[in-house]
Parts: C-alpha cells; sequence; structure tokens
C-alpha cells in the first residue's frame, strides 16, 4: 500500500488566501482601479457603436492590435452577463491566475514539487498592475501558464510547434509585451539547451503568423499627440520599483499607515529571497539558465525605456515583475526550508487586510460622487472632469507607494448606463475621431502648480461643454470654480470633494 500523502497546509492557506481576494473584488462594487472603468466603457461603444452617437465620434479599427487583454475577455464575457458582472468576472480570472498560473509554471519547469518558488507571486496577486493595468496582468497569467506547458515539451514534440503558433498569436493580442517576453523566454531556453539550427528554424518557423500580425500594426498604426522621448531618474526609479510595491493609495483618500516602510520592508524582503535562494540553487542542484537570457533581457529594458513608447505609457514599468518571476524560476529548485512559503502567504495576507479597508472607503466615497453625478450630469450632452487632486500629494509615510486616482473613472460608471462622448485609450480597437476632441478640452501636460492658472486663463474651452465636474478639496479647487461661475457655469452640486457646474446657457447638445 502507499502510503498516506501529508496535507500541504500551505496550500490549503494559499487556496483560502484566494478565496478572500476574490470575495474583495465582489464585496464593492467601485475599486480603486485607474483605467479599469475607461476600458470597460470601450467595451460598451463596441457593442452599441449602432448608437448614432458613438457613430457619430468613434472608429473601430479593423488591424490586429496587440492590446485586447481586458476588452477582448470582457467582450467574451459580456455576451452572456451584464457588462459590469463581466468586468468583476475577468478581475476575478486576473487575481486568481496571477498566483496559480506561476504555481503551476514553477513546478512545471523545475520538476520539483513544493518549491518555495511556487507561492511567490501570491502576494503580488494585488500588485500595481490590477490597478492599472488590467490586460497586462491577465495576459501576465496566460503568459505563465505558456510557459509551463510549452517549455518542458518543446524538444520533445514537433507536433507542439503548431499549437505554439497559435499560442504566440493568442499572447500577441492579449498585449504585445506579452508576447515580446515569450519569444525571449523562447529563445532563452533554445539557447541554454543548445537547440540544434533545424530545431531554431521550426521555433522560429511558430513566431511568424504574431510577428506578422505585429509588422501590419506598426504599418498601419496612428499614435497620439507625440510626446518627447524622457529618461531620467525618476522614471527610472519607477520602472525598477513600481512593479514591486505591495501597498497601493489612492489619491484623495487619507492614509496613515506608513506605505513607505511598509514597501520599503517587502522590497528588502524579495531581495533576500532572491540572494539566498541564488545561493542554495548554486551549492545544491544548479541554477536553471534557461531563464538567464530571458531575465537579462528583462532587465535592459526594464532600466533603458523611456516614459512613453508607442502609446504606452512606462512600458518599463512592464518588466520589473516578469524580472522578478525568472530570477526565482531560476532559483526554483533551491531548499529554502518552510519559513519561506510563510512569509510568502504571510506578507498576502497582510496586503489583503489592508486592501480590504482600502477598498471599502474607496467604494464610500466613489458611490457618493457616483449618486451627484447621476442625478445630475446628463451624460449624453458634454460634459469635462477636471481635478485638482492630482497629482497627488505626497508625505514621508506614503511617498514610496504607488497612486492611483480613481475619482476620474465615476462619470463612465454613469455612461455606462445614459451613453456619452468621452474620452478613451487611443491603443486599442477603438478611436475617438479627431473632430470630436472639441467637446473635450485638451490642454498641454501642466504641473499642479501650472494647472489652475492655465484652467482660468483659457476658461473659453470650457464653452463646449454643458457640465464640469470638478474634483479636489483645495484652494485651486476653489479659484476655479468660482472663476467659472463667475463667467458662464452655475454651481449645482456640492459634494465632499466635488463639485458640479451647469452652463447657465446652453444651445449645441452632441445629439440632435
Amino acid at each position: 500500500m502507499n502510503p498516506k500523502r501529508s496535507v500541504d497546509y500551505f496550500l490549503v492557506v494559499a487556496v483560502l488566501i484566494t478565496v478572500a481576494n476574490v470575495i474583495l473584488i465582489w464585496a464593492y462594487r467601485f475599486l480603486p482601479l485607474y483605467d479599469y472603468p475607461m476600458w470597460l466603457y470601450e467595451v460598451h461603444i463596441m457593442k452599441e457603436l449602432s448608437d448614432p452617437l458613438f457613430a457619430r465620434n468613434y472608429d473601430l479599427l479593423l488591424v490586429p492590435v496587440p492590446n485586447l487583454g481586458l476588452v477582448g475577455p470582457v467582450w467574451i464575457l459580456h455576451l452572456f452577463l451584464p457588462l459590469e458582472i463581466a468586468g468583476k468576472a475577468f478581475l476575478t480570472l486576473c487575481v486568481v491566475g496571477l498566483p496559480w498560473s506561476f504555481r503551476f509554471c514553477v513546478r512545471s519547469v523545475s520538476g520539483k514539487e513544493r518549491s518555495w518558488a511556487e507561492y511567490f507571486a501570491f502576494p503580488f496577486s494585488f500588485g500595481c498592475f490590477f490597478f492599472l493595468g488590467q490586460g497586462f496582468l491577465f495576459g501576465l497569467g496566460v503568459l505563465l501558464l505558456s510557459m509551463g506547458y510549452f517549455l518542458p515539451r518543446l524538444d520533445k514534440s514537433r507536433s507542439l510547434l503548431f499549437l505554439l503558433s497559435l499560442d504566440l498569436l493568442l499572447l500577441y493580442f492579449l498585449h504585445a509585451i506579452v508576447f515580446l517576453l515569450m519569444i525571449v523566454v523562447l529563445m532563452s531556453n533554445a539557447l541554454a539547451l543548445r537547440y540544434s539550427a533545424r530545431s531554431m528554424m521550426r521555433l522560429s518557423l511558430a513566431c511568424i503568423p504574431a510577428c506578422a500580425g505585429a509588422v501590419v500594426y506598426l504599418l498601419f498604426y496612428q499614435g497620439g499627440e507625440p510626446r518627447e522621448l524622457q529618461w531620467n531618474f525618476w522614471i527610472l526609479s519607477q520602472n525598477v520599483l513600481k512593479s514591486m510595491f505591495l501597498f497601493i493609495r489612492s489619491s484623495g483618500i487619507p492614509n496613515r499607515l506608513p506605505l513607505t516602510a511598509l514597501n520599503g520592508l517587502w522590497l528588502l524582503t524579495v531581495l533576500g529571497f532572491i540572494v539566498v535562494a541564488f545561493k542554495q540553487a548554486s551549492a545544491q542542484s544548479g541554477i536553471d539558465k534557461r531563464f538567464a537570457m530571458a531575465a537579462l533581457v528583462a532587465f535592459l529594458l526594464m532600466v533603458s525605456l523611456p516614459g512613453s513608447f508607442l502609446g504606452v505609457v512606462q512600458p518599463g514599468v512592464r518588466f520589473g515583475l516578469p524580472l522578478l518571476f525568472f530570477l526565482a524560476l531560476m532559483a526554483a529548485r533551491a531548499d529554502m526550508g518552510r519559513w519561506a512559503k510563510s512569509v510568502l502567504l504571510g506578507a498576502t495576507c497582510i496586503v489583503c487586510v489592508y486592501n480590504n479597508t482600502h477598498f471599502a472607503e474607496t467604494n464610500r466615497r466613489m458611490g457618493l460622487i457616483y449618486n451627484d453625478i447621476e442625478a445630475t450630469v446628463n451624460t449624453r450632452d458634454p460634459f469635462g472632469v477636471y481635478r485638482f487632486d492630482w497629482p497627488a500629494g505626497r508625505d514621508w509615510w506614503d511617498v514610496g507607494s504607488n497612486s492611483i486616482d480613481p475619482y476620474f473613472g465615476s462619470p463612465y460608471y454613469v455612461q455606462l448606463h445614459r451613453g456619452g462622448v468621452g474620452e478613451i485609450f487611443n491603443t486599442s480597437l477603438l478611436r475617438l475621431r479627431p473632430e470630436a476632441y472639441r467637446f473635450l478640452p485638451r490642454f498641454r501636460e501642466l504641473s499642479r502648480d501650472e494647472l489652475t492658472p492655465v484652467y482660468i486663463s483659457e476658461r473659453r474651452r470650457f464653452d463646449s461643454l454643458r457640465y464640469l465636474v470638478v474634483i479636489g478639496k483645495n484652494i485651486d479647487q476653489e479659484r476655479f470654480v468660482a472663476a467659472m461661475a463667475a463667467d458662464r457655469f452655475v454651481t449645482r452640486k456640492r459634494g465632499e470633494f466635488w463639485t458640479i457646474m451647469e452652463a447657465k446657457h446652453y444651445e449645441e447638445p452632441l445629439e440632435k
């Protein structure tokens, strides 16, 4: 008889934490997510593109766009579910997919059960990409599944090349950077295992369909407003640290926790894990060199990419977390003992508890502003949202944390039910037509000190709007509201940290 296997209590704890994370997603309607409401609204527009208001102001692109990681899955889920429910189901896939797909990847490529590294991704379930890059986060989970399935089998079966080609095409459509990471991982694997010239040729053939899609997209690519390529110490620090932070703050929501210290402690813990794991792996079963080149490329891209490139803001940030994962995979065979898993799952628990408080307060405040916008603003008429709480002010205890501004997304939740023209991300299937921007006054990039004087001095730009939603509670916001009231707007609603204004005389509705 086979001896009875002992219960893996770490696995039980991991399951319970995952359930708690999922409950957090569904417990609150409004989450502190930066771009998520706008992406949801893009799905709504694509489904209702026959609406004359949408048809006049948006174009649907029929090119292979490599940024469908959110709109694609949510579109499919929306065929069966209401849009907000479909969005929550997608977020569930994200928060479950990342840690468990990495666990599968570790067990598959390392050949070792109960490795310390199989719980390495759990603390990052609510990392920065959950708050400001959900499409990339979903694609990263699919990437880890692909690595776990294909890497142990590529040199054993030629028949997998067709499946690999389809997988690369899927990764390309989910997110261009995820596709690039998979290509780098395949090349790193092939070089470490010294593939023959024929095997390298077959591997290259599998990449052709996705690479062809990339060429077609670049030929038709039309970026937004040109931006100067910037690279400085602040961008470098963002690229290196941003994706590794666990504790996120929301602009406009008071926070008294020392997030700088908490994130700093976590960064030191991660660094300690990597150093100890590499030392143990080197002395015991050896370092897995299949990911060495992938780690090097991820590092170089992380530290060298500018603040904006090909429509992607802070592209270097997206290589920080994959770099950590590659390093963990290289040292996954190290015998680290039970303490490593305890620390990783313990950190995940702390993040879950913190996020419950964070999510609850965000939901309360966004619910208040949502109710006022829904009761006051006809979103099918031109309106603008202007923020005086962004860029967020920082104190010493939270300067070392990512800052999310969720409030600007509140009108998009109203538009999910009412419709209306709003600014969208021009990096997916939709484009806002140039003539529609006359209803959305645009200003050059401004610092916080420049914001109010420019808004006031150029306030004639607001003549095309019927409503102003002014967010923030400070002297600059009060000056702007006073200037607008003296010009052509009247205050309709004052809230806890916002003011809603309407034009005294409005004669040019979008929809006639």
